[in-house]
């Protein structure tokens, strides 16, 4: 902000020359500046307008490779991540309530002892139970999620019904001596303790994380070994009675080859479910893969459990298990479904061992359209559809050759009502917004990825976000009186659409602490559903929305914080004293603004001023970029009027042809030419013929002659 002045030795106006051309007057600097906003602006409207698509095309679906952890063959090495550790808090037994099974977390039958839990053995004679790791930090809950009790429900009817093939299937696959009355587990990994958990299922349900929908089935052996497989497809939905009810799983001489020779550790023996080597260390043990050939030589077998026959897997192709469904909160819904794939988890329960995951995954995320979505985007749309009409004005003046070049940010729009009620009227989707923002960076498993991976919910979030965040820099900028540049906005947006866009190799790069390329969700669907806006900012669930993980959490909020530096680093305009009056010329008294003390987005040289040396005589002009800031535009040449006068003249004339608008007007100010030799921007500019405005019909025969696309912008005289 500031003054242009012109030196003297100017003559007295006199009829000005024809401006200079285009391409003489912009530097290719300014141009390109001005097609920068312009891509901003539009990529904004691609966004937005790509959300509002999710009313008819609500669903993406993608296909990627995914590599987690190293290949077993090359030894055990340091665990990332604490998936697949049974911890008691994320383990899962099926407890006989009445004629029926419902699931319930480990943990909390272990906290009832002599009740959900009896002592059996506490000398580590007993070796027929499955061995759990008690989780020293970041416990979770005693109680799965809705959406995973929900699923968890289903599987235990249906392992209920078919424990008889469930049995039967071990068998086949060489386990003996089963342990068939009910589930047994040692409470710690370097504990003696072996409870019995009456009233439940001998089958230990095992989630990869925590209340994922997923998991690995075990049974117990009087042995010591345990019986390791996966329960599928009909085990894991409800409403799926036509579905095949899969059991997949290595036989029990690969699983225990494997595991010996991976380690480089034979010769031990098998407790309480873990493999225990002549040293003395415990591992457990998961392997399984679709593929028969090498490197692993592991490949399932697969039992339909409705009829106990097993399946011909000659075609790997024909075996593989149907897609994995994921809810989170009310809104976003995601399936998987894994093809090639190879798993295998061999640890001592301190993240050391053998860890892969290979797949070509299919997945495909839902989102839910609805009136929130419809308001806010409405909202946005209008701020959008100011500022692509400030920047026709301000580049058709230039191109006409009436104003200097101006490119155009988001300050053209500081002075729309849009732009600064835009916190207010985002409020019902601002819940969602910012769990969409936090979200970003994070290639997250689980519930969550669901949102994570909706780049028609993620992208536009972002574009609004810093919309609204801008609006309220502009707000506290006009009420501290300052003026603020606006050149952060677009890197701003960039910024983070580049960290989402490039969220899973931030992830798999190992810049992120305890984190092997996914991060574990931590807010799930319950949770979701009851959270409220406040909570943001009242507890922890921005952090725990952006996974736990620091740098991510971190990185956003210092790129919130840069932009305050212009806002701290900007002077407040000077108060008035009271009373006194303010030298207020020409368009600055019509409009009853000083455009010096405009505060907000955007910054400029305010006025451009000819000083005359020869006569006392001197003439300022507004600029065409603070006329826009301030809510105003030139209509045909020869008007002045507001934006909101312009939007109702344009949104009345397509039906002016059959409908007569005889009641409706619009405040207008009548414009005369500036002429100053030499000077083009001066030259271009128009000045005020009365101060007073006028009130005119929309059928007026003045801005009949003028269509309502002839907007444009140039310098006022003061």
């Amino acid at each position: 902000m500031g003054i242009q002045v012109y030196p003297g030795n100017i003559p007295v106006p006199s009829p000005a020359k024809p401006p200079p051309k285009f391409v003489t007057r912009v530097t290719p600097f300014e141009l390109t500046t001005g097609l920068y906003h312009w891509a901003t602006c539009l990529f904004i409207v691609a966004l937005v307008c790509s959300q509002l698509l999710g009313a008819v095309w609500d669903s993406q679906t993608t296909t990627r490779h995914l590599l987690y952890g190293r290949s077993p063959t090359l030894g055990p090495s340091q665990i990332v991540g604490i998936n697949d550790v049974p911890y008691p808090d994320r383990v899962v037994a099926c407890v006989r309530r009445g004629n029926s099974y419902e699931p319930k977390l480990v943990s909390s039958l272990l906290a009832a002892p002599g009740v959900s839990a009896i002592l059996e053995d506490s000398t580590g004679t007993g070796v027929h139970g499955y061995r759990l790791r008690q989780r020293r930090v970041g416990a979770v809950t005693d109680s799965l999620d809705s959406a995973t009790q929900i699923a968890y429900e289903s599987s235990c009817r249906l392992i209920a019904n078919t424990m008889n093939n469930i049995f039967n299937a071990c068998l086949a696959l060489g386990y003996t001596n089963l342990t068939r009355d009910n589930l047994r587990v040692v409470d710690d990994w370097d504990s003696n303790n072996l409870y019995m958990l009456p009233n439940t299922l001998p089958i230990l349900i095992m989630p990869y994380w925590d209340n994922a929908p997923q998991a690995r089935h075990a049974v117990p052996t009087w042995g010591g070994d345990a019986c390791m497989f996966r329960l599928q497809d009909a085990y894991a939905a409800t409403g799926s009675a036509s579905k095949l009810a899969s059991f997949r799983a290595v036989n029990r001489s690969v699983r225990f080859e494997r595991t010996m020779e991976w380690l480089g550790r034979p010769g031990g023996r098998w407790k309480n479910g873990w493999y225990e080597d002549l040293e003395g260390v415990r591992w457990y043990a998961d392997l399984t893969s679709s593929a028969p050939e090498a490197p692993y030589f592991m490949m399932f077998r697969l039992f339909n459990m409705r009829t106990g026959k097993e399946w011909d897997c000659s075609n790997p192709g024909d075996c593989e298990a149907a897609g994995k469904l994921g809810r989170w909160g009310d809104k976003f819904i995601s399936s998987s479904k894994s093809h090639k794939f190879s798993s295998v988890s061999i640890a001592n329960g301190t993240e050391f061992g053998l860890f892969l995951y290979e797949s070509d995954e299919i997945r495909t995320v839902r989102i839910t359209f609805d009136w929130e979505t419809l308001v806010s985007n409405l909202s946005v749309g209008l701020v959008l559809a100011r500022w692509i009409v400030g920047l026709i004005s301000l580049h058709v003046g230039a191109l006409q050759g009436k104003t200097q070049w101006f490119s155009g940010g988001i300050g053209c729009v500081s002075g729309a009502g849009s732009f600064m009620l835009l916190p207010i009227v985002s409020l019902p989707r601002l819940k969602m917004t910012l769990a969409a923002f936090w979200t970003v960076g994070c290639r997250f498993e689980g519930q969550q990825s669901g949102l994570a991976d909706a780049w028609f919910a993620i992208y536009p979030a972002i574009a609004h976000l810093v919309l609204i965040y801008f609006s309220l820099l502009n707000i506290l900028a006009k009420a501290l009186r300052r003026r603020i540049s606006d050149v952060l906005f677009t890197p701003t947006v960039a910024a983070f659409c580049l960290l989402h866009y490039f969220r899973m190799e931030i992830a798999e790069s190992g810049w992120l602490k305890g984190i092997d390329g996914r991060i574990s969700t931590v807010v799930f669907s319950d949770e979701v559903d009851k959270m409220q806006m406040v909570d943001y900012f009242t507890t922890d669930l921005a952090w725990r929305m952006n996974g736990r993980v620091a740098l991510i959490f971190w990185l956003k909020v210092a790129i919130l914080a840069v932009n305050l530096l212009p806002l701290v680093l900007a002077r407040s305009f000077p108060m008035n004293e009271r009373h006194s009056e303010m030298d207020l010329n020409g368009v600055e008294k019509a409009l009853a603004l000083c455009a010096r003390h405009v505060g907000g987005l955007g910054q400029s040289l305010t006025y451009i001023v000819v000083e005359q040396v020869e006569a006392t005589y001197k003439i300022a002009l507004v600029n065409s970029y603070e006329l826009i800031r301030m809510g105003y535009l030139v209509f045909g040449d020869k008007y002045l009027m507001t934006f909101d006068e312009w939007d109702l003249l344009s949104s009345m004339a397509p039906s002016k042809a059959f409908v007569h608008f005889w009641n409706h007007r619009v405040l207008v100010w009548k414009l005369r030419p500036v002429a100053v030799d030499c000077h083009a921007e001066i030259a271009g500019g128009r000045a005020l013929q009365w101060i007073q405005p006028q009130m005119w019909r929309l059928d007026d025969p003045r801005l009949q002659q003028v269509r309502w696309w002839q907007v444009s912008a140039c310098s006022i005289q003061c």
